[in-house]
């Protein structure tokens, strides 16, 4: 190989290519491309160790170090743990830790102390999916190398003498950094075994400088030493020097090839671009060398050096000569060919015709297509690596195993990459489990029916059954990021504006606010002190890193539930209606509490076990005189629900999301808050009478609508209750079916036309919405007739009232 050489006039913007092509092909090669150090993992991890207390311990950045492999654990007593910090990163990220070593360690001693032989993360409130159990122990792992790491950094000296500084680093870095033992080859690890020498000769290096006779601080010793990682370089070649050999066209002068590839033939890449210095020009340079006899090299002459490092290419390799060029980039802007090349084709096209030898194109050009399959099936097999041999005769139909086993490829792994892509591919109508089928979910539903089904998670499945499968069946979920959180997560926002509410309108039922006989209460007065507590709460237990917009957002807060509950108390004293029950969790079976509800053809099957469970916001009651048939009077009750929403307000109509079982939040908190009512008539909180609903309502409290007069009003959607009697019907209808395509496992992408709901899906990447072999499929597979006509459905009666 010591006779095949590749050349380009320069090798920069080929060296990580050259790495990637030789090394998974394990071709050796020599070269004198060198790399910075500050590229290899070995010294990034040096890097963000000394980094950390500049950067006051950011997560992201701790959690990079602790998995590195090059990072060495201080040795303490860990009472037979092992480090796990895929486990450590799920846990901060559930605290919600951003940085600060302080913070680390005090959230790390908190969820020590809350949990009790092991700390459950990732629970959904709602769904009460899967748990990861954290071991105390894992979490004490964690909080003891934390200490013991920040307490070594901090006994770093602020400033020393060049001197002392590289050798208080050099010792703390060899304490904490490693060459680990597996995972690497012989040749990994003697490169890193240099990489690490060099690294410390660079800090003993920087010794020199205590020559100067000043003091350093650790920043300005670190970001010199970083400095110098950047301009210190290692060879990326073999060092056996044996392989082919990889140069540019200066290096490559006079060494002969058998075979030679030159890279790169494009204009103003060879020959580079050259142009004249526009403060000395090229004739002013030659009258200054002709007077003064200084030889000033004119810049255009570098075009006689170009044509002679080509001049030199050409005449390099004995057997045969590769000339490579672009045709386009990887946008696929066209790329115009060097002008050496182009005359090197017309030259063999006229001596072609001179000889009388009728050559064509493809006899000295080759023309390589971009597409894999396209470019597997046009080459030679010689020129093709195994694995790509192996794709090549899939394609061709021909029998690999024999050829597999040769190379060691794995057989059965390919087949069945293969057999999915054949059922990914195909146009059959029917649906296969490579689009959301599931054979038994038998074991999934019987948990599902002991814990409950909550409303959001049926209206997921009503969005999208694959989103549904992904995120409530295989409990996927994206990452929590609380280092790119300004202030607040939006999810512990709308619990904030909730837990206000909750006891804000609590001590107004204790103190009797809305009694006739009640005492003055202040309600902006009790509203800033339950507030004042939970922010107080809120700080303590996750301080912002952004003290001013915290405090922005705290006095918006205050803005938004100020004019919402002055808006609210002046509605409950014009209808009459009075809060009494906040945030009331509710768990209904289907088969006994909701069974009355189904229409009779609906009562059979097994989804009658499951249970629905969700928590009710608030319950406003008012007694309405009713008169009886026989001219008596008796007082019934009258209920509002009310659900806040502290996200945006959208235009949807509630009615239609509700029969399509896209909104059913409201759908099930009247028939839950019925539930709550009758027991109370049961319990004798109540008096007996009837129970009817006036409306259900979401308010979204942080959003401003325009009203008819002009005025900011709270925006709401509400479903009336003479509309609710007319609907209910078709919305459990919609319901049944859906629970039925989850009881038996058929979870596909959306058959509807609707891509609003897909932007902002988390599992877009999964998706394959637009392959035209699953959309036909989703569109002729029989058991998605009823779900389409859900999604087409529209209210029956034209008088909804949605606002």
């Amino acid at each position: 190989m010591e006779d095949i050489g590749v050349v380009a006039r320069t090798l920069e913007p080929y060296t990580d290519d050259i790495k990637k092509v030789f090394q998974e092909n394990y071709i050796p090669f020599i070269t004198d491309v060198q790399e910075p150090l500050e590229r290899y993992t070995l010294v990034k991890a040096m890097q963000k160790i000394l980094s950390l207390k500049r950067e006051n311990y950011y997560r992201p950045i701790v959690i990079e170090l602790l998995r590195s492999s090059y990072f060495r654990m201080p040795v303490f007593d860990c009472r037979g743990a092992t480090p796990n910090p895929d486990l450590w990163d799920t846990l901060s990220r559930n605290l919600g830790i951003r940085q600060g070593v302080e913070r680390w360690l005090s959230m790390l001693k908190q969820a020590k102390a809350v949990a009790n032989g092991a700390l459950d993360l990732n629970v959904d409130e709602e769904e009460m999916g899967r748990c990861i159990r954290m071991p105390v122990a894992q979490i004490e792992f964690l909080e003891n190398v934390l200490r013991i790491l920040s307490s070594d950094i901090s006994s770093l000296p602020e400033k020393a003498s060049w001197l002392e500084m590289s050798q208080r680093i050099t010792d703390f870095l060899q304490r904490y950094i490693q060459i680990p033992s597996e995972g690497m080859n012989e040749e990994e690890k003697e490169r890193d075994c240099q990489i690490l020498n060099k690294t410390l000769g660079l800090l003993n290096t920087l010794c020199v400088l205590d020559c100067l006779n000043e003091e350093v601080t650790f920043d300005q010793f670190v970001d010199t030493f970083i400095d110098a990682c950047r301009r210190e370089c290692i060879t990326i070649g073999a060092k056996s020097g044996k392989g082919v050999k990889v140069l540019d066209a200066m290096s490559a002068r006079g060494i002969p090839f058998r075979v030679l590839f030159v890279l790169g033939l494009n204009e103003k890449v060879f020959p580079r671009a050259i142009s004249e210095d526009p403060f000395l020009r090229d004739h002013t340079r030659r009258k200054l060398s002709e007077v003064l006899g200084n030889l000033i090299p004119e810049k255009l002459r570098g075009f006689e050096e170009e044509k002679l490092l080509f001049h030199f290419l050409l005449n390099a390799s004995s057997e045969r000569l590769y000339l490579l060029h672009e045709r386009s980039d990887e946008a696929g802007k066209p790329k115009v060919s060097s002008h050496y090349l182009m005359e090197i084709v017309r030259n063999i096209e006229r001596v072609s015709v001179e000889m009388g030898v009728s050559q064509g194109k493809s006899e000295y050009e080759i023309y390589i297509p971009r597409g894999i399959k396209d470019k597997l099936l046009t080459r030679e097999i010689s020129l093709l690596t195994p694995k790509e041999i192996a794709i090549r005769m899939a394609f061709d139909r021909i029998d690999h195993a024999d050829f597999m086993k040769v190379f060691g490829i794995n057989q059965d792994l390919f087949n069945r990459s293969q057999s999915a892509l054949d059922y990914i591919e195909s146009y059959n109508p029917n649906l296969t489990s490579y689009d959301g089928i599931v054979d038994d979910m038998s074991g999934w539903w019987n948990k599902q029916a002991s814990r409950g089904l909550s409303p959001t998670a049926i209206e997921v499945f009503g969005l999208c059954p694959f989103k549904f499968f992904m995120s409530k069946i295989l409990d996927l979920k994206p990452l929590d990021e609380p280092e790119k959180v300004d202030v607040i997560p939006s999810v512990d926002l709308g619990s904030l504006y909730h837990n206000i509410l909750r006891d804000f309108y609590s001590l107004l039922i204790k103190k009797r606010y809305f009694d006739a006989k009640a005492k003055e209460v202040n309600p902006a007065e009790l509203l800033h002190g339950i507030a004042k507590k939970y922010f107080t709460d809120v700080e303590r237990q996750m301080p912002g890193s952004y003290p001013i917009l915290w405090e922005i957002k705290k006095e918006e807060m205050l803005a938004y539930l100020e004019r919402f509950i002055t808006c609210d108390l002046e509605r409950v004293k014009q209808t009459g209606f009075i809060p009494s029950y906040l945030e009331r969790g509710v768990k209904l079976c289907l088969q006994n509490d909701l069974i009355n509800l189904m229409p009779v053809h609906l009562k059979t099957g097994e989804i009658s076990d499951l249970t629905f469970k969700g928590k009710i916001d608030r319950i406003d009651l008012k007694l309405v005189p009713v008169c009886l048939k026989q001219g008596t009077i008796e007082n019934a009750v009258s209920f509002r629900v009310v659900d806040y929403k502290s996200g945006k307000f959208t235009k949807e109509n509630l009615i239609k999301s509700a029969l399509k079982g896209q909104k059913l939040q409201l759908p099930f908190y009247i028939i839950m808050a019925e539930h709550i009512l009758s027991e109370e008539v049961k319990k004798g909180h109540i008096t007996e009478g009837q129970i009817g609903l006036d409306n259900a309502r979401f308010v979204y409290i942080t959003q401003d609508e325009e009203g008819k007069k002009g005025q900011k009003t709270i925006p709401e959607k509400t479903i009336e209750g003479d509309d609710w009697k007319d609907l209910k019907g078709q919305c459990w209808e919609t319901l049944k079916e859906l629970l039925q395509y989850m009881r038996d496992g058929i979870f596909p992408i959306s058959p509807v036309e609707d891509t609003k709901k897909c932007e902002w899906c988390e599992f877009a990447a999964a998706c394959r919405r637009g392959h035209q072999p699953l959309r036909f499929r989703l569109e002729h597979d029989a058991r998605l007739k009823k779900y389409r006509e859900i999604s087409k459905l529209d209210a029956r009666k034209k008088s909804n009232k949605t606002r």
